[in-house]
């Protein structure tokens, strides 16, 4: 595998974590609205 497309692979993967943790995230703000329904996550 050539250099350059070790880079973009690396890169695509460093994205795609990025994106799990921020839909982990928004999991959990949901599941604690649904709790308490508070204005300011509801906002978030």
């Amino acid at each position: 595998m050539s250099v350059y497309y070790k880079y973009k692979k690396e890169k695509f993967l460093e994205k795609y974590k990025c994106a799990t943790s921020t839909l982990e995230d928004l999991k959990a703000s949901l599941s604690r609205y649904r709790q308490n329904n508070s204005r300011i996550i509801r906002r978030a």
